[in-house]
């Protein structure tokens, strides 16, 4: 698209530009967020631009936007994986030419330097600059690499979130903990869009419960393991299935503690996207000891796909115990071991009956179309000013 498409001093045109460091698979939900809610507001008559990082062949391709309509923009980049630290010496100037034709910068993630040369872009050019933080600056998130964090912080990245002019936040529970670190700008609370799954039956055998996410200490999979194993006099008639990509080699810790306890566990490693609604489908029950969520885009996809969950208040989800379809625990072992003995011991037919009901509910309130329009909301209200949209926190 030329200048004039884009040009920013008409009111009537509506355009942002949306950066993050990667989009690939190993990066979990948020990797298959950003694309997906490009393509939403592609389909809302906005125009797209999608700006990440190409990095070299020791990472997975990037998840890109399906929608045509999005304008992708995949610039030179490289990371270091013992530092988990992704640089770019092209992505500033190639934002600051992509923000010169468009309204304004939505940015993805935090402490990595390619977020701060998104902010610089941001600065130069006067856009207006919206952050996602994706969960990356709640309690569990920030105790995670604190070294790393701590440098970044003092380096560039309080200044940084000090200058956004908004935050997006997934859920309450985000935007409070950006509140608590006193940032004071406007919160959109609006939640991840969730892709609905083909219809397929739901295969019968061997009652199975699946965990599927970044195999990272944050998400408990060692949690689930003893819980598993408290529960062996009803966990023996499941099969339980720990899935997602390894991270810093905790899946080695895992494996080995699944060794100890005596468990028979599956472990299939990252799952490709084309896979994994077989994947949940094939479950009878989903389990997510998380410590902590921005949102929990695995617990809506489990929902989406009929599957009843267990998993703690560290994720955002309270409709959980309001629609009655799965188990809400607080962040404590006991209490999600409980939980999921609970679980383990219903029967099918009320497990597929909570099934059901979660699944309403991802249809009713995380559609992508639905969140689309409340981030187009969000944007012409940040640009145009009026009265706040009720899920901005001004």
């Amino acid at each position: 698209m030329n200048a004039a498409e884009h040009d920013p001093s008409q009111p009537h045109l509506l355009s942002v530009v949306h950066a993050v460091p990667t989009t690939t698979a190993e990066l979990g939900g948020m990797a298959r967020m950003i694309p997906a809610l490009c393509s939403a507001l592609a389909g809302a008559a906005v125009s797209v631009r999608f700006v990440t990082l190409n990095l070299d062949a020791a990472f997975e391709p990037n998840i890109l936007p399906r929608d045509p309509r999005v304008g992708v923009n995949c610039v030179d980049g490289w990371a270091s994986k013992p530092l988990r630290m992704m640089f770019s010496r092209s992505l500033r100037p190639t934002l600051v030419r992509e923000l010169q034709e468009t309204n304004l910068l939505h940015s993805h993630g935090v402490w990595q330097p390619v977020n701060h040369d998104m902010a610089v872009a941001a600065k130069r050019t006067g856009r207006p600059h919206i952050l996602s933080p994706h969960g990356m600056l709640q309690g569990g998130a920030l105790r995670y690499k604190q070294l790393k964090k701590k440098l970044a912080w003092w380096i560039y990245q309080a200044k940084d979130l000090k200058e956004v002019r908004a935050f997006h936040a997934a859920s309450p529970a985000e935007a409070q903990a950006l509140r608590e670190l006193g940032l004071d700008q406007p919160i959109a609370v609006i939640p991840v869009g969730v892709d609905l799954p083909p219809a397929q039956p739901r295969p019968y055998g061997t009652r199975r419960a699946l965990f599927l996410s970044r195999v990272n200490p944050t998400k408990g999979p060692l949690i689930l393991l003893r819980a598993w194993h408290r529960a062996k006099s009803v966990s023996r008639n499941w099969r339980l299935t720990i899935a997602g990509n390894d991270e810093n080699d905790h899946l080695q810790e895992v494996r080995k503690l699944a060794e100890q306890l005596g468990l028979e566990v599956d472990f299939p490693g990252l799952v490709a996207d084309d896979a994994k609604w077989s994947l949940y489908r094939s479950a009878d029950l989903f389990v997510l000891p998380t410590l902590t969520e921005n949102f929990g885009i695995v617990i809506a996809e489990a929902l989406a796909s009929g599957v009843p969950v267990v998993t703690t208040k560290g994720a955002p989800w309270p409709e959980i115990v309001q629609h009655r379809c799965g188990w809400w625990t607080e962040v404590d072992e006991d209490a999600f071991a409980t939980a999921l003995q609970a679980a383990l011991e219903t029967p099918a037919e009320t497990l597929a009956e909570m099934g059901a009901r979660g699944q309403a509910l991802v249809q009713d309130r995380f559609s992508w179309p639905r969140v689309a329009e409340k981030m187009k909301g969000f944007y012409q209200w940040i640009l145009h000013g009026g009265p706040a949209p009720e899920w901005v926190q001004t």
